[in-house]
C-alpha cells in the first residue's frame, strides 16, 4: 500500500507538471492573437485544444491506491506524452513568432537605410510545421481519453443513442443505390442525399444468438462517439435484411469524411503504389492501433484486421493519409464464436476447442502482423482471393522467412517467421522502438521469454488494456520520424 501511495503523490507531480506546460502554452499563444491571420487562428486552435487536455488531466488521474502497479506505470506514460506534445508545440509557436519578429527587424533597419529588402524567409514552411504540431496534439487529446479508459478502467462516458441524422433506408431503396467497388475489399461506396457512405456489409445466420444487438450496438456507439473517433469512422445508420432463413444481410453506412479522395483499400495499395515515407506508414499505424483500442473499448473483438478490411483516404489539401478500420465481419463480444483461421490469427486461435476461443490478445496478434507488414512495406499475400474469405496463402517473399520444420503447424512456423521479420528486417526500417511494438503484439503484449505463469490473464480486459496503452499506444505515439 505504501508503494501506491508514493505512486499516487507521483502521479500527482506529474499531472501538476503537464498542467503547468499547459498554461504556459496557454499564455504563449496569447501573445500571437494579434498577428498575421494564419498565426492568430493557429494560435487560437492551439488555445482551444490545449484548455481541453488541461481540463482532462485536472479531472482525470487516478487517486485510488489499490489501482495496479501495471495501470499507474500506463498512466504515467500517457501524462509524459501529454507532456511531450504540449512542449513539441510550444517549441514551433515560439521558433515561429521569433522568426516573425525578426523579419520586422530586418525589414525595419533596411527601410531606415534604404538598404535592400532581406532575403525572404521560410514563414510557410515553420507555419505548416506549427500546423502538424497542432495537429497532433488535437489527435493525442482523442487518444488521451480512450488511453485513460484502457488504462485505468475509467466509464466508456459515451451514450448509447444516435443522432438526428442517422439513416435507417428501406431494403428496397439501399438495393436500389448505385454502388462504386472499394479494390481489394468487400466494401462498396454509396451516395445517399450527396454524402459518401462506405457500406460495410455483415452476413450472419440469425439463428446464431445476439449478433444483430452486438452490431446494433457498435453502430449506435459509433454514432454517438464520432468526435472521439480515431481511426473509425462515424456510423450514421445501418440497413438489415432477412436473405432466407438461415441469413441475414446487416449492412453499416460509415461516413465518409468530405474534403478526402477516393478511398482505397491497404491491400490495394501495398501491391500498387510506390512506398510511402515512414512518417506515412507511422500514421497509419497510429490510427489502426488506437481503432483497435476502440473496438475493444467497446466490449467487442474485431476478429478481422488485415490490410483488406482498412481504408485509406488522402486529404486533397494537406496530402496526408488517414487509415479507418472497418470489416466488421467478424465482430462480437469478447469470447464468443471463433473465425476462419488465417496467419493474421494468433496460431492459439486456430481450432474448435476452448484454447481456441478468440479474446482482445488475439486482435493485438493481428494488429502485430499488419504493423509488421505496412513497416516493411511487403505484402504478406501475393494475389487477390476469390472469395476474399477464402484462406490467406503467404506470398513468396514472405514464405522465404518460413521455417519447413516438420511436426510444426504452419500457423506456428509462419508466425515464427513473422517474428524473425521483426527481429531482423525491421529496426533498420522502421526504428527499435517501433519494432519493439510489433514484437510485443506478436507476443500478445508478453515479452518473448516469460513465464508461463507470469503472462497476462487472457480474461482479464482491464489488465490487457492497461498493458496496451503502456506498451502500444504511447510508444506508436511517442516516435519521431
Amino acid at each position: 500500500m505504501a508503494g501506491n501511495f508514493t505512486a499516487v503523490i507521483r502521479l500527482g507531480g506529474t499531472a501538476n507538471a503537464v498542467l503547468q506546460i499547459g498554461d504556459s502554452l496557454y499564455r504563449t499563444c496569447g501573445q500571437f492573437l494579434d498577428h498575421d491571420v494564419s498565426l492568430a487562428q493557429a494560435a487560437r486552435r492551439l488555445q482551444h485544444v490545449c484548455l481541453r487536455l488541461s481540463r482532462q488531466v485536472e479531472q482525470g488521474w487516478p487517486l485510488d491506491q489499490a489501482l495496479q502497479d501495471e495501470k499507474y506505470l500506463a498512466y504515467e506514460g500517457i501524462l509524459d506524452v501529454t507532456a511531450a506534445k504540449l512542449q513539441g508545440a510550444r517549441k514551433r509557436l515560439v521558433a515561429l513568432g521569433k522568426l516573425v519578429r525578426d523579419i520586422q527587424e530586418a525589414l525595419h533597419r533596411a527601410a531606415a537605410s534604404s538598404a535592400p529588402p532581406p532575403p525572404p524567409f521560410s514563414i510557410a514552411r515553420r507555419l505548416a510545421l506549427l500546423q502538424e504540431a497542432i495537429a497532433d496534439v488535437e489527435l493525442w487529446h482523442k487518444i488521451y481519453r480512450l488511453s485513460q479508459v484502457l488504462a485505468i478502467g475509467a466509464p466508456d462516458q459515451a451514450p448509447e443513442r444516435h443522432s438526428g441524422s442517422f439513416l435507417f433506408p428501406t431494403v428496397r431503396v439501399f438495393r436500389n443505390l448505385a454502388f462504386a467497388p472499394v479494390p481489394m475489399s468487400d466494401f462498396r461506396v454509396a451516395t445517399i442525399a450527396e454524402r459518401e457512405y462506405l457500406v460495410d456489409v455483415v452476413l450472419y445466420n440469425p439463428r446464431g444468438g445476439t449478433v444483430s444487438q452486438d452490431l446494433q450496438h457498435f453502430a449506435r456507439k459509433l454514432d454517438a462517439g464520432e468526435e472521439d473517433l480515431v481511426g473509425l469512422l462515424s456510423c450514421k445508420g445501418y440497413v438489415a435484411a432477412d436473405m432466407n432463413e438461415h441469413q441475414v444481410q446487416f449492412a453499416f453506412l460509415l461516413l465518409l469524411p468530405k474534403g478526402f479522395g477516393k478511398p482505397y483499400s491497404l491491400r490495394a495499395t501495398l501491391m500498387s503504389s510506390k512506398e510511402p515515407s515512414t512518417s506515412e506508414i507511422l500514421q497509419i499505424g497510429q490510427d489502426i492501433a488506437a481503432a483497435v483500442g476502440m473496438v475493444h473499448n467497446y466490449g467487442l473483438v474485431h476478429k478481422n484486421i488485415k490490410p483488406e478490411t482498412i481504408v485509406l483516404r488522402k486529404d486533397q489539401k494537406t496530402g496526408k493519409v488517414s487509415a479507418f478500420l472497418a470489416g466488421f465481419g467478424k465482430l462480437r463480444l469478447d469470447l464468443r464464436e471463433n473465425r476462419k483461421p488465417d496467419f493474421y490469427c494468433h496460431p492459439d486461435t486456430h481450432g474448435n476447442t476452448a484454447e481456441a476461443l478468440y479474446v482482445m490478445q488475439n486482435d493485438i496478434y493481428s494488429l502485430g502482423v499488419l504493423l509488421l507488414e505496412i513497416g516493411l512495406w511487403k505484402s504478406f499475400v501475393g494475389a487477390a482471393r476469390d472469395p476474399p474469405e477464402s484462406p490467406t496463402p503467404p506470398s513468396p517473399w514472405l514464405q522465404q522467412w518460413v521455417d519447413e520444420a516438420s511436426g510444426v503447424p504452419q500457423n506456428r512456423r509462419v508466425k515464427s517467421g513473422l517474428m524473425r521479420l521483426a527481429e531482423e528486417r525491421l529496426p533498420q526500417r522502421m526504428g527499435c522502438l517501433y519494432a519493439d511494438v510489433v514484437k510485443l503484439c506478436l507476443t500478445c503484449l508478453d515479452a518473448p521469454d516469460v513465464n508461463q505463469e507470469d503472462r497476462i490473464p487472457r480474461a482479464n480486459k482491464e489488465l490487457v488494456g492497461a498493458h496496451y496503452v503502456e506498451k502500444v499506444l504511447i510508444p506508436l505515439h511517442s516516435i519521431r520520424m
